[in-house]
């Protein structure tokens, strides 16, 4: 699929600075990537549908861990360029160190962070702020919006239990378990366990109240 266009931007104290790229260049540039200032880049592309973006995406060897986006009808916007909404989606809740968007609609964003960061303050950044809310939104769009989230993340919290309960098993059969292994899966389940439950007790409350 031909990519109509590209734009990079970086994201700088919460603002979205536009980054030229020179003639014919696609790659990001390595002292942009680096720099302390640049907390993320954005990269617009405009095609047909998430294709161009996934294959751009596998020839610089960025991780793709999302399939598809998590939330399909309950996008939001997230940049505004020539009066064109660009769509994002939620970045893997398991890889806090890569963040790979692909939004399943005519434009597309990758956003891709070069710092580490918890999948939950960045969900709470990019998705907490009145600023960023469209005008058509309300309680229930935003209800939706958290339902789709937590249906998303559950069966990721299931597997994680699972990998836990694996661990336990083996440690009981006598075998060989890494500590750092054990300590990776607990510390994942745990705060996944602390991060979705609240969200889904309080959908649950909101959803008997209708």
């Amino acid at each position: 699929m031909s990519v109509v266009e590209r734009r990079v931007y970086r994201r700088q104290e919460g603002r979205a600075l536009p980054v030229a790229l020179p003639e014919g260049e696609s790659a990001l540039p390595a002292d942009l990537w680096n720099a302390p200032q640049t907390e993320a880049i954005l990269i617009y592309e405009q095609a047909a549908d998430s294709s161009a973006a996934v294959a751009w995406a596998e020839q610089y060897g960025i991780p793709l861990h999302l399939a598809g986006s998590v939330f399909e009808d309950h996008t939001r916007p997230r940049l505004y360029e020539d009066g064109q909404v660009l769509l994002v989606s939620v970045m893997d809740p398991l890889d806090p160190e890569a963040e790979m968007l692909v939004v399943t609609k005519p434009h597309a964003i990758l956003c891709l962070s070069n710092r580490p960061m918890s999948w939950w303050s960045e969900f709470v950044v990019r998705w907490g702020r009145g600023n960023y809310l469209p005008p058509y939104a309300g309680p229930r769009a935003l209800y939706s919006l958290l339902d789709e989230v937590v249906d998303a993340v559950f069966p990721v919290l299931d597997a994680a239990q699972e990998r836990v309960d694996d661990l336990g098993s083996q440690i009981i059969a006598g075998g060989t378990v890494q500590q750092a292994s054990v300590l990776q899966e607990l510390r994942i389940l745990i705060q996944l366990r602390h991060q979705v439950a609240p969200m889904r007790d309080q959908l649950n409350s909101l959803r008997s109240e209708e």
